[in-house]
């Protein structure tokens, strides 16, 4: 019935396992010939998981089927029993040692009983794929009946109607009627203050559109030509009113090079962005290290923060008569349906589809503080396979539910990532020359020293091996041999101050090798060879490939 009339579905059944101990082989709902039928027909999704990686105490195989927008991905995996009804897949053993036993009673009844409701965890993987379909959500806030109408909706109404432009005390009142979430749970502070988001934003389950676009669009048509009136110039997709939040020191890596527009709903003093700016006077002790920069005031009019370029947080001298503001970190839309977008259109949001994003701040009490906000989606260079060497797309994992390219810890561009027979198909003579050169330094290297290799290698499985085969002396001559073979021998041997490595050496090679990131061993203030900032609050920026 869902899918005959245009809806989704998500069924969910233990996974069968084939034969028990008594030879017999229990049916399971997933050998209906109708269920098989209605996945295949509908071209629809089917897989295996453990419960026990969400949390589960016991491994539960289970199997999923659903024609939702992100359960597509996992493809068609069924349940295979050979002749004799063993089973052979696709679920192997868990890596999990479990000791909890579901056979039996105890002192609170039977051991089943536990087991019977979903971990949270995968709850949550459920809501998350029901969450990928938005566009049939909306239907269901659409079909409300005009009786039913929210507060906010109804002050919203009012105010559309009387065809003035918003100030912001209608935003603010219309704000405290709307029904609030927390902001953010990076926002650093005890105090997560409420929020209210809509629009177009990104999930894990793909870009989707706020249900509150759909449940409130009064109120997000209000809010939208008000943003409007203060600044025409910036286009958006989505918004979020904040209040009493406060924003951590950090960079938002995934907006494009847009500035952020920060606009100050009430009027207030004290308070203000700080924004990291190399001619700044205002410094701050951020990253365990100290920062110039500048306060920029919120008052009288919008404040432009370089969210993805420039460090920046909410400043901590608490304002006088308001709060402080936090910025939250959301990806933008790059795409969407079709109807979605009128929908946004409709309610006047500017260009939609463009990386860009809108968030209107809102704290204090009997002064409140707010903030208007334009962010956009950070356009990172795409991966490139072809400047692997290799020819054709990388090796794919598979492994429960999840599917994904194999990562050998070398980089995007390793050759490991692909089959043996795909490696260096792309490259020219000089990097297949270099390759099989460095190669045979090191196979001749390896039987000199080791002899039986074979011997060895089962000596090293079996744990009898406790040190190094190998001397300084003679990985000093193999060092030297490799060199040779670079533009600058002399160069590729020193070891940078601090390092273990022999950057030079790897770099030169790369260079040869057609490795498009050989550049970040050795080139450039910021490069392995003198040292780059690494730790949690610190990350490494990604290479282009």
């Amino acid at each position: 019935l869902p899918v005959n009339t245009g809806g989704f579905f998500l069924f969910e059944h233990p996974e069968p396992l084939g034969t028990v101990k008594t030879g017999d082989v229990p049916g399971s709902v997933w050998d209906f010939p109708n269920m098989r039928s209605l996945i295949e027909s509908t071209q629809s999704a089917t897989w295996g998981i453990h419960q026990c990686f969400f949390g589960s105490e016991t491994p539960k195989p289970t199997r999923l089927g659903s024609n939702l927008p992100e359960a597509l991905r996992f493809g068609q995996c069924w349940h295979i029993l050979d002749e004799s009804g063993k089973y052979l897949g696709p679920l192997g053993m868990c890596p999990h040692n479990h000791d909890v036993a579901l056979i039996g009673r105890d002192e609170a009844g039977w051991k089943t009983s536990a087991a019977a409701a979903y971990p949270p965890l995968f709850c949550e993987y459920l809501a998350r794929l029901i969450f990928s379909a938005t566009t049939g959500i909306q239907s269901v806030a659409e079909s409300w009946a005009a009786s039913h109408v929210h507060p906010a909706e109804a002050l919203s109404q009012v105010l559309l109607q009387a065809n003035q432009t918003p100030l912001p005390e209608d935003i603010l009142a219309v704000f405290e009627l709307l029904p609030h979430t927390r902001a953010h749970p990076g926002t650093g502070d005890s105090d997560p203050g409420k929020a209210f988001f809509a629009g177009a934003n990104w999930e894990q389950a793909g870009f989707i559109v706020r249900d509150n676009t759909f449940s409130f669009p009064s109120s997000c048509q209000l809010i939208c030509k008000f943003i409007q009136s203060v600044s025409r110039s910036h286009h958006f997709a989505a918004f979020v009113i904040l209040k009493e939040v406060k924003s951590a020191c950090h960079r938002d890596l995934r907006n494009a090079d847009y500035p952020n527009l920060v606009y100050a709903l009430s009027k207030f003093s004290g308070g203000g962005v700080w924004q990291q700016a190399e001619q700044g006077t205002e410094w701050r002790f951020f990253l365990d290290t100290w920062m110039c920069g500048e306060v920029l005031p919120l008052q009288p009019g919008p404040a432009l923060v370089h969210a993805r370029a420039r460090y920046h947080a909410t400043v901590q001298d608490a304002p006088i008569g308001g709060q402080q503001v936090q910025q939250v970190q959301q990806a933008q839309v790059a795409s969407q349906e079709a109807s979605q977008a009128s929908r946004l259109e409709q309610q006047g949001c500017q260009a939609f589809g463009s990386p860009q994003e809108v968030e209107v701040i809102s704290s204090g009490d009997e002064h409140q503080k707010g903030a208007l906000q334009v962010q956009s989606e950070e356009r990172e260079e795409p991966f490139n396979p072809t400047l692997s060497g290799s020819f054709g797309q990388p090796m794919i994992c598979r492994f429960e539910m999840c599917k994904r390219e194999i990562v050998d810890g070398f980089g995007l561009c390793s050759p490991g990532r692909w089959t043996p027979a795909a490696r260096e198909r792309l490259a020219d003579s000089v990097q297949s020359g270099h390759a099989r050169e460095i190669r045979g330094i090191l196979e001749r290297f390896v039987h000199e020293q080791l002899g039986d290799v074979k011997k060895f290698a089962f000596m090293l499985a079996t744990g009898k091996v406790s040190c190094s085969p190998f001397s300084d002396e003679a990985l000093s001559s193999l060092r030297r041999s490799i060199a040779a073979t670079l533009g600058d021998p002399a160069g590729a041997l020193e070891v940078p101050e601090r390092q273990p490595f022999y950057l030079y050496m790897l770099a030169q090679s790369l260079q040869i090798l057609g490795d498009p990131d050989w550049e970040i061993l050795t080139q450039g203030e910021e490069c392995y060879a003198n040292g780059v900032p690494l730790g949690h609050d610190r990350p490494l920026p990604r290479t282009p490939q």
